[in-house]
């Protein structure tokens, strides 16, 4: 057998052996925190021996679909792309696909470039994003605290693009700020 071969066979071993010691991690007691996870997968791997090398592990938690999204951030361009990515992960677990998908994130994209360019002058302030599904109807509300600035001429296509993205778009403006709120009908499951 070459070198790189015993290698190989090595790793397999030692995967079979983790997954083995893995897979029972837990089974005796009822909930385990992460870090008690890891002492008992590691204790499990050494069998009372004492570890001559280095060991690392990663425990990985995944989370479960979120049938909500919020977000509180700086009113700020940089936050475009957190926001973007937030929603295409929310919209990914309520799989929300295709067109439906680009029209949402289109015009939740639009509301929060709103918020971000007339809300607020120099200064700055926050926007919220908070999404939702309700039965077969996805919400999302873009609020601010700030007040609208006059904008230049030939300008103002975001409120029809908005609108034609979705099924309704309601403002709300007060002396507290500006609240878009957007809603879509999903296809029936």
């Amino acid at each position: 057998m070459l070198h790189w071969e015993i290698m190989q066979l090595r790793l397999i071993l030692g995967l079979v052996v983790l997954l083995t010691a893995g897979a029972f991690v837990g089974v005796a007691h009822e909930v385990l925190t992460p870090a008690a996870a890891l002492d008992s997968l590691i204790d499990s791997l050494l069998d009372g021996s004492e570890a001559t090398d280095d060991i690392a592990v990663l425990l990985v938690e995944l989370e479960a679909p979120s049938t909500s999204l919020h977000l509180q951030m700086a009113a700020d361009p940089a936050a475009l792309v957190v926001v973007r990515r937030s929603l295409e992960r929310w919209l990914s677990d309520l799989k929300v696909r295709g067109r439906l998908r680009d029209d949402v994130l289109t015009a939740v994209g639009e509301a929060v470039a709103n918020s971000v360019e007339h809300a607020y002058g120099p200064q700055g302030g926050w926007m919220h994003v908070l999404g939702s599904r309700e039965g077969n109807t996805l919400r999302v509300v873009v609020r601010d605290g700030g007040h609208w600035r006059k904008r230049g001429s030939g300008r103002g296509r975001g409120s029809r693009l908005m609108r034609a993205l979705m099924d309704s778009v309601v403002y709300e403006r007060s002396d507290s700020g500006t609240a878009v709120t957007m809603y879509r009908k999903l296809p029936s499951r």
